[in-house]
């Protein structure tokens, strides 16, 4: 996606925010290793522009950092059995609603999500940080766009199943873009 960026848009300044400094680490490793196979993509990085310049920076110390674009990669997905724990890191601590806000509010034009989670996959009932909430929220505006605006509480805030097939098909069906409610 850097790549992407550096192709489509190479005099916009890119930053990219992950949700935890491990993540952010993994990120900053992958681009290392690419640096040396594409010299664009080594002098865009390289920048020296502490203010303008690239950077790779966890959730928690984005505040001040702003760019033309941004690309915020969420990194917690399902575990091996499938199943989603309600832990996002700095969402859960007390501000992860103000973080939140900080991280996405830093693109001045541009920001893509990048997520192995649906916005469904997110359970409240099994949570009450109110960060998590945003963020279910903040992905399904990613998702849906203005549309996941104006839908109503019930239908964006709980998502009920009478089954494990219920289930398999409303996953199905939201995987293949389809906007689905229970």
């Amino acid at each position: 996606l850097v790549r992407e960026h550096l192709q489509e848009r190479p005099n916009k300044s890119l930053g990219v925010v992950a949700f935890s400094s491990a993540q952010a680490q993994a990120i900053r490793d992958t681009i290392e290793e690419a640096r040396g196979q594409d010299p664009e993509l080594d002098a865009f990085v390289s920048e020296d522009d502490a203010l303008e310049g690239f950077f790779v920076k966890p959730l928690e110390n984005v505040q001040g950092d702003e760019r033309d674009a941004l690309i915020f990669s969420v990194g917690y997905g399902p575990d091996e059995a499938g199943k989603i724990s309600m832990n996002f890191g700095p969402l859960n601590q007390t501000g992860g609603a103000r973080r939140l806000n900080v991280a996405v509010t830093r693109a001045k034009e541009h920001i893509q999500v990048v997520s192995s989670l649906q916005p469904g996959d997110i359970d409240l009932q099994r949570t009450d940080k109110g960060g998590v909430e945003d963020f279910k929220h903040y992905l399904e505006y990613a998702k849906h766009g203005e549309d996941a605006l104006t839908r109503s509480d019930s239908e964006t805030q709980f998502l009920q199943f009478d089954s494990e097939f219920e289930e398999a098909v409303y996953t199905a069906l939201e995987n293949r873009g389809l906007d689905v409610s229970t």
